[in-house]
């Protein structure tokens, strides 16, 4: 039987080329996964800096998530961005809300404007109800197309902090 030993002689001295396979996964490991929080923290600063109609609740970017996977960090699960907040992608695109409705506006008469709170719009309640008739469509806020971007002008930077 023939063994042979990889030696890999490197910056930090001498070992053996799996060990430092190992250093090199896991600092690649690292900084994608640093890369991906940072990437949900962007994505929720132009969620928070494009939002119009302020104040917001800030429901969506709040569920704009960074979330270990079996092969890396994702952004903004869809399940639960679906679930959270399903306007994510109208906002995103803009487009035409759903049709007209009757709602409600809890705790007021009427919509405030200017207000947050409990006089949100919603379909259940026993306040006076308000016929929501949508006058115009969403004008598109492009948040992640803005991140994808981001990630683009960044990309270089992180492969520099890998390979270095």
């Amino acid at each position: 039987m023939v063994t042979i030993t990889i030696d890999c002689i490197s910056r930090r001295g001498n070992q053996s080329f799996s060990e430092e396979i190992n250093k090199l996964v896991e600092k690649v490991e690292n900084e994608i996964t640093m890369f991906g929080y940072n990437v949900a923290a962007t994505m929720r600063t132009t969620i928070a800096a494009s939002t119009k109609r302020k104040p917001s609740s800030g429901n969506l970017a709040k569920n704009i998530t960074a979330e270990k996977t079996q092969t890396g960090i994702g952004i903004g699960s869809i399940l639960k961005l679906d679930s959270n907040a399903p306007y994510w992608k109208i906002v995103n695109d803009g487009g035409v809300i759903p049709p007209k409705t009757w709602g409600y506006f809890p705790g007021y008469t009427g919509p405030v404007t200017g207000h947050t709170g409990d006089e949100r719009w919603t379909t259940t309640g026993s306040m006076k109800d308000w016929y929501i008739d949508p006058q115009k469509p969403i004008t598109p806020m492009y948040y992640i197309e803005q991140t994808v971007n981001w990630i683009d002008m960044r990309l270089p930077i992180l492969l520099n902090i890998i390979l270095d």
